[in-house]
Order: structure tokens, then C-alpha cells, then sequence
């Protein structure tokens, strides 16, 4: 069962900066600022539709050509790495 404090995680996942870090195939620290309880629920495979609806309804405003459910799997499982990434790091430091 979903809670309004996932819904708000999903919502502040930041799509923009995905999508351009998918596009540009490379990482870096701008995903330090978000909050592990939200990388965490990203790596959720439970969570998975949700974010992949999330992400259409982005595409369809930023980039309406890309507001596919293949296109937007792709972001959500994009996310989920970048999540794993984060959070080695982070346990690194």
C-alpha cells in the first residue's frame, strides 16, 4: 500500500537531471542532495510501476516524443543505478 510520503518521493525524484544524465551517459555528485529514504524506495522493485508512471507524466511535459512506457522503464531502471551508485559512495565516504 502506498503512503502520500512515497508519492511525495516519486514527485521529487529529479527527472530532468535523469534524463540528461541518461542521455549524456555519465555520473556524478548530483544526486548527493536526495535523501537516502528516497533512493531507497527507488531501488524497490515493488515501487517500479509507480516510478515508471512517474516518469511518463514527466516525459509527457519535458520531452512528449520519449513519453513511452518503454522509454520511461528505462529512465526508472536508469534511477534505480543511479540509486545503487549513490548510496555505495556514500558509504565509501
Amino acid at each position: 500500500m502506498n503512503t502520500s510520503d512515497d508519492t511525495d518521493r516519486i514527485k521529487s525524484l529529479p527527472w530532468t537531471e535523469i534524463l540528461e544524465l541518461s542521455k549524456s551517459d555519465r555520473f556524478d555528485g548530483r544526486f548527493n542532495s536526495i535523501p537516502e529514504e528516497t533512493l531507497l524506495f527507488a531501488m524497490r522493485e515493488s515501487n517500479r510501476p509507480q516510478l515508471i508512471q512517474s516518469a511518463v507524466k514527466s516525459l509527457e511535459s519535458t520531452d512528449p516524443e520519449n513519453a513511452t512506457i518503454e522509454y520511461a522503464t528505462k529512465v526508472a531502471d536508469m534511477m534505480r543505478e543511479f540509486a545503487l551508485r549513490v548510496l555505495a559512495e556514500r558509504k565509501k565516504n
